[in-house]
């Protein structure tokens, strides 16, 4: 693979049934092919820290953009939780 290509790929794994295993492979791919970034859920962010560690690698995670633009609107703390309760 180009280098200069896989420098722009945010290698990713999302589901939620993502094991141990698949983050460690995907860590390890994202090593061999020099690619930008892995994206992966919350829970697993330490694991790909430590994966990553002395890798220009950027390990990340995606929230719920839709509750976090919610949680900005909303000034009164209960309110929100209200919402949150309700829409989860």
């Amino acid at each position: 693979m180009n280098k200069k290509i896989a420098n722009m790929i945010d290698h990713t794994i999302l589901k939620a049934t993502a094991t141990k295993e698949d983050v460690i492979k995907l860590c390890k791919e994202a090593k061999e092919y020099g690619f930008f970034s892995v994206c992966i859920n919350p829970a697993n962010i330490e694991l790909a820290k430590a994966e990553l560690k002395g890798y220009l690698i950027l390990p990340y995670y995606v929230i719920n953009i839709n509750l976090f633009f919610i949680a900005l609107l909303i000034i009164n703390k209960k309110e929100y939780l209200i919402y949150y309760n309700l829409h989860i």
